[in-house]
């Protein structure tokens, strides 16, 4: 009989624990780890499941599960841009699951969003097996002729004919044309019924996870978004799905993608043998997608409690009815902050610390207020904002970028955003008092068309 590996080796100096490199005791090479896989666009922030699975197929150390739960629930840019879930009050209907990869997708569109290379929707096709996406960038005004031609390009050349596809009751689908198609390639409609998530829940809560990597990444005009959809789409597929217990990746092709970091030593199975792998792991993965399934019936009833606030706490405040200079609020942080809780105004609402700039009443209702998680990890801490520099004999504020400008009366005013401060602290400056910064006012125009205001 062949001998079995040992369950923790040494190679070149690298200890390996059941196939996995053993992380030592050393906060800053786990820390760079914990950042690599959260942070940088292919990670794209995902959740501590993801995150788990993700680092655990390289990595591995005594604290793993912790570290990572903390990393996650410490990251500001999560907590500003990531969708709360809410209960369920509608009873939810999952649709009956298919039997392999690509028999099943269901399509929709995001939009409209800001003009980037000349388009304004994205496309959202998603295989109902493996939750393997893809995203196109389009129009909001493309014809059914258009989404059949990206049918045809990001589907049918790649996976073949599905046997059915969901979508809502758009115009796109319902046209003659798309009808004719269908019946052509002999693919039955399924239409969801419009406006009830429920049954076609799985798209909407991609939308959403689309929505949340774009608000991480994109500028602050928001108009490179097309620039980040190949890594939206490729951060999606690499992560473990919930449902499925399995990444989109592996589920398709029976191996997770080489992303041109570190390679952990293993066997060189035989191609039989990764053929009945994977032939395991997706009767395994339709098997857990029932029992989610299931999970999913029997949820709806469950209460959100808060935990109550004191003065003094940090929170995030929710961006409804705040009027945002952002060209979209789809693409925009869902929270702003972190604001100070100034005192308790009856039983449910909070005065908060603003900025001077802001013209709004400061003080809400818990409801839209979210405790900001303090960051344990080196890599999230962000540093202390700059004293303002003396000229003059007066402060004044290093100008990091100009992200806008407005006409007030016979001038011209800039929408500055000020090195080390967040967003929440641009403020409308007037040209008069941009005099130190005509580089900053140089690279704005730049980007505009001919360069005129």
């Amino acid at each position: 009989m062949k001998k079995q590996p040992e369950k923790v080796w040494e190679n070149k100096g690298i200890i390996y624990r059941q196939g996995r490199i053993y992380v030592p005791d050393n906060q800053e090479i786990r820390d760079f780890i914990l950042h690599d896989h959260h942070n940088s666009p292919d990670a794209g922030h995902p959740g501590t499941y993801r995150m788990l699975e993700s680092v655990k197929r390289t990595f591995w150390w005594p604290t793993i599960k912790t570290d990572i739960r903390r990393y996650v629930r410490g990251c500001d840019m999560c907590q500003k841009n990531k969708t709360i879930r809410r209960p369920d009050h509608i009873p939810l209907n999952p649709l009956p699951i298919p039997d392999k990869p690509w028999e099943e997708i269901s399509i929709d569109m995001i939009g409209p969003l800001p003009k980037s290379k000349e388009k304004d929707a994205i496309i959202v096709i998603v295989d109902r097996f493996s939750k393997m996406i893809h995203l196109v960038p389009t129009t909001t005004s493309l014809t059914s002729m258009d989404l059949a031609e990206i049918y045809k390009e990001e589907v049918w050349r790649h996976h073949g004919i599905p046997k059915r596809i969901i979508s809502d009751r758009g115009p796109q689908f319902a046209s003659k044309f798309m009808e004719s198609l269908c019946k052509a390639l002999g693919i039955e409609r399924n239409l969801s019924t419009a406006y009830h998530p429920q049954t076609d829940g799985q798209t909407e809560r991609m939308n959403q996870e689309i929505e949340t990597y774009l608000r991480a990444f994109i500028n602050y005009r928001q108009d490179d978004w097309t620039r980040w959809l190949p890594m939206a789409e490729f951060h999606y597929n690499d992560k473990t799905h919930a449902a499925t217990g399995q990444t989109p990746f592996f589920l398709n092709y029976g191996l997770h993608p080489w992303k041109g970091n570190i390679t952990v030593e293993t066997t060189n199975p035989t191609a039989t043998s990764l053929i009945e792998e994977l032939e395991n792991v997706r009767e395994e993965a339709k098997a857990a997608m029932e029992t989610n399934n299931e999970m999913m019936r029997e949820r709806g009833n469950n209460k959100h409690h808060k935990e109550p606030f004191a003065e003094g706490d940090k929170v995030w405040l929710e961006t409804t009815n705040i009027h945002s200079n952002r060209p979209t609020r789809k693409l925009d942080h869902k929270r702003y902050g972190p604001f100070e809780i100034l005192k308790q105004i009856g039983d449910r609402s909070y005065k908060l610390k603003l900025p001077d700039t802001w013209a709004i009443h400061d003080v809400f209702h818990t409801s839209l207020l979210t405790k900001v998680r303090d960051p344990e990890f080196d890599s999230q801490k962000k540093p202390t904002p700059p004293p303002p520099d003396i000229i003059n004999e007066e402060e004044e504020y290093e100008v990091e970028e100009i992200r806008g400008h407005r006409r007030r009366g016979r001038g011209i005013q800039f929408l500055v955003h000020w090195k080390g401060y967040g967003n929440e602290d641009d403020s409308w400056i007037p040209q008069s008092s941009l005099e130190n910064a005509e580089e900053a006012l140089s690279e704005y125009r730049a980007k505009l068309p001919n360069g005129k205001l």
